[in-house]
């Protein structure tokens, strides 16, 4: 047994709850630390709509990497917290197969009166299946979390199908009948902390208040020794395929960054992606000190502490930071070398900008950003001056 499937429970464990506690409220699923205080902040809400509502939360590993957290990140008070591996369910495919579309007919049918909720960053139709079949009678609502810079993009299309008819049709009953047809015909409902105007994303100010509360509560916990904020930028990196980048030319702008930085007097931290161990490698040819805080979101960390920068070629929390906190956050994707870039990771940057050209600065040269450091530098000079 791999260390990762230690402390997992198996899917007969979710069903033997289900079947014991028929007024389950929600079952709620987060892959990343991100996603847990997306599922907290909804249960938050939930719970101030139903006063005694009962529900399961659940951790489920990357589909690629595994586990990135475990269930002691959540803060909410569900019945019943655990890890779980959709990948391995263990039940009877072909009877999930008939039970799905069984359940989406029931959908077309006469609404139930009790609604559970099926809480996720996508939607999930295992967790469909079984409250379906073990919470009968009640009406399935899915209550789509935030999943990051992504979901806004609209680059969370599956892969196409390899050729043949079988793969065809995996992939129209998955991506398509499991993601886009729930997405586009059944009972969902939005729980992200951006929503669309005209042709702009903008804060949601229905749902921030409930991110902003679950981000306090996590934070308490938050402490990073010998730190100045207000003289810190913090560096945020990808988990980019390094066979998709040439002559290393992420981590060779990124080194021309930090040196600056650096030498104009500021401290360094990196935090690394959760799937990332490739800069970590690097820390010291960036002058960077690593941030510890594997399994905590960026966003915990700068609500106890407001750093002077962040930086990051496509990361989330450049989006996050800026609307949250304002802090000040510098987009460098524009200084790579696009012919060492694949045209998948162009076309990701490409999107970045134009969703987000509003709530990130894009750095357009080492001149422009060594420009913008020294007045930082002379501000934060002027300042202490002041104070002393």
């Amino acid at each position: 047994m791999r260390k990762d499937d230690l402390g997992v429970k198996s899917f007969k464990y979710l069903i033997q709850i289900l079947q014991n506690n028929p007024n389950i409220g929600y079952i709620a699923r987060a892959i990343t630390p991100w996603h847990a205080i997306g599922v907290d902040s909804a249960i938050s809400n939930l719970q101030e709509k139903h006063n005694s509502i009962q529900g399961i939360s659940l951790i489920t590993p990357h589909s690629k990497t595994g586990f990135c957290c475990d269930e002691t990140i959540f803060t909410n008070n569900s019945n019943y917290k655990f890890r779980i591996n959709p990948y391995n369910h263990g039940l009877n495919k072909i009877k999930l197969f008939f039970l799905f579309y069984i359940f989406l007919l029931s959908n077309f049918l006469k609404r139930k009166k009790k609604d559970v909720f099926i809480i996720g960053s996508t939607p999930d139709p295992l967790l469909a299946i079984l409250a379906f079949k073990y919470l009968p009678n009640r009406h399935i609502k899915f209550l789509l979390i935030d999943d990051g810079a992504a979901k806004y993009m609209g680059t969370l299309h599956p892969e196409k199908p390899s050729k043949g008819i079988i793969n065809h049709l995996k992939y129209f009953h998955f991506a398509y009948m499991g993601n886009v047809f729930i997405t586009n015909h059944l009972d969902v409902d939005s729980f992200c902390f951006l929503k669309k105007y005209q042709d702009e994303w903008i804060k949601n100010d229905e749902i921030l208040p409930y991110y902003r509360q679950t981000l306090k509560k996590l934070s308490k916990n938050v402490k990073i020794q010998s730190i100045f904020p207000q003289k810190t930028f913090v560096i945020c990196t990808t988990a980019w395929n390094r066979e998709q980048i040439l002559n290393n030319e992420d981590l060779k702008q990124l080194k021309m960054v930090c040196s600056i930085l650096h030498n104009h007097g500021f401290n360094l931290l990196l935090k690394p992606h959760p799937r990332d161990s490739f800069f970590i490698q690097h820390k010291d040819d960036l002058y960077c000190s690593l941030l510890n805080a594997d399994s905590t979101a960026m966003e915990v960390i700068c609500e106890k502490y407001r750093f002077q920068g962040i930086i990051s070629f496509s990361s989330t929390i450049l989006v996050t930071a800026k609307i949250l906190f304002n802090i000040p956050t510098f987009n460098i994707s524009e200084l790579l070398n696009q012919s060492n870039i694949s045209k998948f990771y162009l076309n990701e940057i490409d999107s970045f900008k134009k969703t987000f050209k509003q709530s990130t600065y894009f750095v357009k040269n080492l001149a422009d950003f060594e420009s913008i450091v020294k007045k930082s530098s002379t501000s934060i000079s002027k300042q202490h001056s002041k104070e002393t």
